[in-house]
């Protein structure tokens, strides 16, 4: 697991593809349709904020590829302090609904909203009060 302290260094853009990227990681496995979808959102958020300059797909899947360990377990999984520390680094209330939007399209994009991925959303959504 990450230490927490290195998520206070994280820009706004970065805390935000990591929540996309917990979210990805939250029930365990890495489903099919999960790194498409991951990828498609973090694209739009990217695009939409124009931070991160040009950002291309394999760039970003190399980013979901290189968090996964050689036994393919993830340990990208993050304690609610956790999520609750990446969502301080995300003040702008539009970036927070469409990372809720953009948390909410990878949860369903396996065709199950696993109870992790409920409890991100909750933790989110209690912090920034959407």
């Amino acid at each position: 697991m990450i230490e927490t302290r290195k998520f206070k260094e994280l820009c706004p853009l970065e805390a935000s593809i990591a929540l996309l990227l917990a979210t990805v990681a939250a029930d365990g496995e890495i489903r099919d349709q999960e790194p498409k979808e991951f990828v498609h959102q973090v694209k739009l958020i990217i695009d939409e904020k124009d931070e991160l300059g040009n950002y291309s797909e394999d760039r970003i899947l190399n980013v979901l590829i290189n968090s996964q360990s050689a036994d393919h377990s993830h340990p990208f999984r993050l304690s609610p302090e956790q999520v609750r520390v990446l969502a301080d680094q995300v003040c702008d209330e539009d970036l927070q609904i469409r990372v809720i939007n953009s948390i909410l399209e990878i949860a369903f994009s396996d065709d199950h909203y696993h109870s992790a991925e409920r409890e991100l959303v909750e933790i989110l959504r209690n912090h920034w009060g959407t």
